[in-house]
């Protein structure tokens, strides 16, 4: 076997450990010794990424900048702040550890490409099995004065966004026809049932339906190229008519109190000193309360808990990191996906604080960048021919 090879398996059995653990590894119910076992199967990938630095794509070493300057803003933060520096570099972590495992999939997906879609193709069944386990055998969950359906990874939200990234997983897998297009759109179709009816959680939702919007305007203005003005003009007549004509408090209700959020953190923002602009309150500010809310709450929106607690500098780093990955994609799906992903943090605390879904989100990144790394390959060795 491989060095290579070996990594490989490595990596996605910590990935298979950490999902198996999670009832147990989050919450108020978490067991220590478990919590401990989930901390080190991120070490392991974190170890496997260092090791495999010298040789992950000059592409990709943009992680390790950003994450370095990133590290020296929340210290500074931090010291400023009197906050701690460890609860906020654990924070910094679950941001960027499935990122690094993009990197480490892309680079061990070069040679072993078949070996990634296989291991992506069990980490899938291996998913789903998870959540229909949790569903059947672990207790209703609790939210907004409701009984929901049981979530296996750690919550509602976490579960909801894990379900939309084995989704996501599966519609790569059948990009590289391992899995048939019947199987992924009956598994689509009881994921938004899942989703909406069982977890409820609506956010969830954003990422699924943007995805399957870029993807279906992309098909209309191939075929239909009247489409584009007519899209162009419809969209600010919804924004004006959104602006004049619904009640603020009608949508404050429906959003779960997020527009008394959002005026808070107005409020809390002007109150910001220069250095504070700059460099944030501190990791755990970003938790207050409003009229909505009696207890501490953060924004449900992940830009706005950046500038809060690291401040615009921390901010323009991370929405510089993201910008770039969106840039490498060179294939249109990773980039409908990568938007999709990014609009989860604009009402929620989104797939990018969420570990789990993070990293099956970047094995369907993976698989996208991988599929077209080898295609221009058999491009290129048909040209030779």
């Amino acid at each position: 076997m491989t060095r290579d090879r070996l990594l490989a398996i490595i990596v996605f059995s910590s990935l298979f450990v950490k999902l198996t653990l999670s009832p147990w590894a989050f919450g108020e119910d978490a067991v220590a010794i478990i919590k401990n076992i989930n901390y080190l199967t991120d070490a392991v990938i974190l170890i496997c990424g260092i090791y495999l630095t010298p040789v992950i794509s000059k592409e990709y070493t943009f992680i390790y900048v950003f994450f370095g300057l990133s590290v020296i803003v929340l210290l500074i933060s931090g010291a400023i702040n009197e906050t701690s520096t460890i609860d906020a570099f654990l924070y910094l972590l679950k941001i960027y550890l499935p990122i690094l495992y993009l990197a480490i999939l892309m680079c061990l997906g070069r040679d072993n490409y078949a070996l990634i879609k296989h291991l992506s193709k069990y980490l899938a069944y291996y998913t789903f099995l998870l959540l229909t386990a949790g569903v059947l055998f672990l207790p209703k969950s609790y939210n907004r004065f409701e009984y929901w359906w049981p979530s296996y990874f750690g919550g509602l939200h976490t579960t909801a966004y894990s379900a939309v990234a084995l989704f996501f997983v599966c519609y790569t897998l059948l990009q590289s026809k391992v899995f048939d297009k019947k199987s992924v759109i009956i598994l689509g179709g009881g994921i938004v049932l899942a989703v909406s009816l069982g977890w409820g959680v609506r956010t969830a939702l954003i990422s699924w339906i943007s995805f399957l919007a870029l993807s279906a305007n992309y098909e209309i203005q191939k075929h239909l190229t009247f489409f584009k003005p007519i899209f162009l003009f419809i969209l600010p007549l919804l924004i004006l008519t959104f602006y004049f004509f619904i009640d603020e408090s009608l949508v404050n209700e429906v959003s779960s109190g997020r527009v008394s959020m959002y005026t808070a953190k107005m409020t809390q923002l002007a109150n910001n000193s220069y250095f504070t602009w700059l460099f944030g309150n501190g990791f755990g500010s970003d938790l207050i309360e409003t009229t909505v809310w009696n207890s501490l709450k953060g924004a449900h929106n992940d830009y706005i808990t950046f500038i809060v607690e690291g401040g615009l500098l921390f901010l323009i780093l991370t929405l510089l990191m993201l910008l770039k990955l969106f840039l490498i994609q060179t294939n249109r799906t990773g980039r409908y996906l990568l938007i999709s992903f990014l609009l989860t943090s604009l009402f929620s605390n989104g797939m990018i604080v969420r570990p789990i879904p993070s990293y099956l989100f970047f094995t369907a990144i993976a698989l996208i960048g991988l599929i077209s790394i080898h295609s221009s390959r058999g491009a290129d060795c048909k040209c030779q021919n």
